[in-house]
């Protein structure tokens, strides 16, 4: 290592001393490794013809040597800057990435880099991501050196996969290379322009650009509007619903970690409220869960009217941000995730707080979203009566809506109830027999194919079907039958934007 140190620094006098006897008196031989250190040395100095004697002595002591020696003329001749010798050395033999990558930061921000950029050729995506390291590596050695030109040039040659499932890949060297300029925070439209330029060998580089300026908005808060305008820009240019979809698993994946790692009720909220403020959306349930868990903390101690001031506290604060930030969560959504949480904890006393609220707000936000989780309580809690009416709650809602969608939705709670116990190997005979009757009692009916349904999944249970046919069924002329239109918004042709859209702030 010391031969090799000394090699490096061209102070090769000191090698071959330190060979001839170093300081535990032990002799130095010439091998392949030795003669690498020497030829590079050498070629390093422009003494090419002392590093071909090198060579000359290990075939006259037979001693074997790969490729790396040769190598080593390569690499020697870069740094050197000779370019008759180096393109000599490249023409005798193929030389892997791994010496190109190092010859390139010898000869980046030269004109003679062309040399070993037209060598460098990655064939497939996958022999790239083998390279991941090396190429990183060169990218980060040479915008140290201020080369990002020649940086750039590299990252072009590595085409790369998209990631399987949706995450960031931060070893990527187009990701680093990217992050490298946002850090700087110059014109956004430039850096946007070189996000476009890389989604050749990068494909996931847009969606990725978007992450790093959303993290790098909360590690430099001072660079919140920089970050802004990345996003905005990308996201006006690419609003297809593919790519939104990216967007957004990628977002609910960096909100989840915020929000765990989130200290106080304060910085739960400001994490929302910056995701907001820069235009991306959270619909993960398991990320509105994280926050909702941080701010309703299920282990907390609630009497039932503790918790429903609470979650109308916490419904306030969250619509408090999503009308600030031009109405980014309705509040339909915003209640339908505060039910998908309490559901969720079945508990009896989040049970009877959920049911209150939707008796208080008149409706059921959002159905869709949690009458799974309410099914799952029920099995669990067997409070029928509370279940009940909030199934009346979804009822006397229909005539508002104009269709009984969403209190078909609710009635769908009953066959997740019945499928769980199936799966759980539970009897809920009696409990279902009494959903049946107070169903009854209430006059609330099914509709057609939901009765079906429980019927084929309780056959053989004669009380309980007895129960369940005295349920009437909805006319299928009546409106509480209609299923709601739902509207196709045709997708918006955006321009790219220019600088005089973003303002004078980075001119």
């Amino acid at each position: 290592q010391m031969v090799n140190y000394q090699c490096q620094n061209l102070e090769i006098e000191k090698a071959l001393e330190l060979m001839a006897k170093n300081q535990f008196g032990v002799t130095i031989k010439l091998n392949e490794y030795i003669a690498q250190y020497l030829i590079y040395g050498h070629c390093s100095r422009g003494e090419y013809d002392t590093a071909e004697n090198v060579v000359q002595i290990l075939k006259d002591r037979n001693v074997t040597f790969n490729s790396w020696v040769r190598f080593s003329f390569i690499l020697g001749a870069a740094r050197h800057g000779d370019v008759a010798r180096l393109k000599r050395y490249l023409a005798e033999g193929t030389a892997p990435p791994s010496v190109l990558l190092k010859a390139l930061l010898s000869l980046a921000g030269t004109k003679q880099e062309y040399l070993v950029l037209n060598k460098l050729n990655f064939p497939d995506s996958d022999s790239t991501h083998i390279y991941y390291s090396e190429i990183r590596r060169t990218v980060k050695q040479l915008i140290e050196k201020n080369c990002h030109e020649t940086a750039e040039k590299l990252v072009l040659k590595a085409t790369e996969k998209s990631p399987p499932s949706p995450e960031v890949y931060y070893d990527s060297p187009a990701v680093f290379y990217i992050s490298s300029l946002l850090q700087k925070e110059e014109d956004p439209v430039n850096i946007i322009d070189k996000v476009y330029s890389l989604e050749r060998v990068c494909p996931h580089i847009l969606e990725t650009s978007i992450m790093l300026a959303f993290d790098l908005s909360f590690t430099e808060p001072t660079s919140r509007y920089f970050s802004e305008q990345i996003i905005k820009i990308i996201l006006e240019e690419r609003s297809n619903v593919k790519y939104l979809s990216k967007i957004e698993a990628l977002t609910n994946i960096s909100f989840k970690e915020k929000v765990n790692s989130a200290k106080t009720e304060n910085d739960v909220l400001f994490v929302l409220k910056n995701t907001t403020d820069l235009g991306l959306r959270v619909t993960g349930s398991h990320e509105w869960r994280s926050l909702l868990f941080r701010l309703i903390p299920r282990d907390t101690d609630y009497s039932l009217k503790e918790l429903y001031q609470k979650l109308f506290e916490v419904r306030d604060k969250l619509d408090i941000v999503s009308k600030f930030n031009g109405g980014l969560y309705s509040n339909s959504v915003i209640w339908s995730h505060i039910m998908k949480y309490l559901f969720s904890i079945r508990t009896p006393i989040a049970f009877l707080a959920a049911h209150r609220v939707l008796r208080s707000i008149g409706n059921v936000p959002g159905p869709k979203r949690w009458f799974d989780s309410l099914g799952y309580a029920l099995h669990q809690l067997e409070d029928v009566e509370t279940f009940v009416e909030i199934l009346q709650t979804g009822y006397q809602n229909c005539e508002k809506r104009g269709n009984g969608e969403d209190y078909r939705t609710l009635c769908m709670a009953l066959l997740v109830t019945v499928n769980v116990a199936e799966k759980n190997q539970t009897n809920i005979d009696d409990m279902m027999t009494r959903v049946f009757q107070q169903m009854e009692e209430h006059n609330l009916p099914f509709h057609q194919h939901i009765s079906e349904s429980l019927r084929t999944k309780l056959e053989g249970k004669q009380n309980v079907t007895n129960a369940l046919d005295r349920i009437k069924v909805i006319d299928s002329l009546d409106f509480k039958n209609v299923r709601p239109k739902t509207k196709k918004v045709p997708p918006k042709k955006r321009k790219r934007m220019h600088k005089s859209v973003i303002g004078s702030e980075f001119e």
